[in-house]
Protein backbone atom coordinates (compact mmCIF):
# COMPACT_ATOMS: atom_id res chain seq x y z
CA UNK A 1 0.00 0.00 0.00
CA UNK A 2 1.39 3.36 -0.99
CA UNK A 3 0.58 6.35 1.18
CA UNK A 4 0.36 9.76 -0.39
CA UNK A 5 0.72 12.86 1.74
CA UNK A 6 -0.74 16.10 0.47
CA UNK A 7 0.35 19.36 2.05
CA UNK A 8 -2.78 21.39 2.69
CA UNK A 9 -1.09 24.19 4.57
CA UNK A 10 -0.39 24.52 8.24
CA UNK A 11 -3.26 25.31 10.54
CA UNK A 12 -3.06 26.75 14.02
CA UNK A 13 -6.08 27.32 16.22
CA UNK A 14 -5.16 28.98 19.52
CA UNK A 15 -7.32 28.64 22.60
CA UNK A 16 -9.60 31.54 23.35
CA UNK A 17 -10.91 31.58 26.93
CA UNK A 18 -14.52 32.66 26.62
CA UNK A 19 -15.08 33.15 30.34
CA UNK A 20 -12.08 35.10 31.65
CA UNK A 21 -12.91 38.45 33.19
CA UNK A 22 -10.03 40.29 31.51
CA UNK A 23 -9.69 38.83 28.04
CA UNK A 24 -8.83 40.32 24.69
CA UNK A 25 -11.91 40.77 22.55
CA UNK A 26 -11.99 37.97 19.98
CA UNK A 27 -12.70 40.44 17.15
CA UNK A 28 -9.76 42.62 18.20
CA UNK A 29 -7.44 39.63 18.27
CA UNK A 30 -8.59 38.43 14.85
CA UNK A 31 -8.18 41.89 13.32
CA UNK A 32 -4.68 42.31 14.78
CA UNK A 33 -3.40 38.85 13.81
CA UNK A 34 -5.49 37.73 10.84
CA UNK A 35 -6.30 34.59 12.82
CA UNK A 36 -9.65 33.07 11.85
CA UNK A 37 -9.48 29.67 13.54
CA UNK A 38 -9.85 29.23 17.28
CA UNK A 39 -10.42 26.63 19.98
CA UNK A 40 -13.16 28.05 22.18
CA UNK A 41 -12.56 27.12 25.80
CA UNK A 42 -14.40 25.63 27.59
CA UNK A 43 -17.92 24.26 27.43
CA UNK A 44 -18.72 22.39 30.61
CA UNK A 45 -21.72 21.14 32.56
CA UNK A 46 -21.82 24.12 34.87
CA UNK A 47 -22.98 24.21 38.46
CA UNK A 48 -26.49 23.05 37.59
CA UNK A 49 -25.34 19.68 36.26
CA UNK A 50 -25.71 18.74 32.62
CA UNK A 51 -26.62 22.21 31.41
CA UNK A 52 -23.87 23.37 29.03
CA UNK A 53 -22.18 26.66 29.88
CA UNK A 54 -19.07 28.55 28.84
CA UNK A 55 -16.66 27.93 31.70
CA UNK A 56 -19.48 27.34 34.18
CA UNK A 57 -20.05 31.09 33.99
CA UNK A 58 -22.01 32.09 30.87
CA UNK A 59 -25.08 30.41 29.40
CA UNK A 60 -24.27 28.55 26.20
CA UNK A 61 -26.30 31.07 24.18
CA UNK A 62 -25.08 34.22 25.97
CA UNK A 63 -24.57 37.04 23.44
CA UNK A 64 -21.46 38.24 25.32
CA UNK A 65 -19.76 35.08 24.09
CA UNK A 66 -21.68 34.31 20.90
CA UNK A 67 -21.85 37.71 19.19
CA UNK A 68 -18.09 38.00 18.54
CA UNK A 69 -17.98 34.35 17.44
CA UNK A 70 -20.85 34.83 15.00
CA UNK A 71 -19.33 38.03 13.60
CA UNK A 72 -16.08 36.24 12.84
CA UNK A 73 -17.87 33.20 11.42
CA UNK A 74 -19.62 35.55 9.00
CA UNK A 75 -16.12 36.52 7.83
CA UNK A 76 -15.16 32.89 7.27
CA UNK A 77 -13.76 32.04 10.71
CA UNK A 78 -13.90 28.45 11.94
CA UNK A 79 -14.28 27.50 15.59
CA UNK A 80 -13.55 24.32 17.51
CA UNK A 81 -15.40 24.00 20.80
CA UNK A 82 -13.27 22.51 23.58
CA UNK A 83 -14.97 20.69 26.42
CA UNK A 84 -13.48 20.33 29.82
Amino acid sequence: MKLVYIFLGSKFAPYYDTFLEERTDLRTHAAATGQLEYHLAFVSGGHAGCVPTWGAKYDIDDPVVLDPIRELQAQGARMIVATG
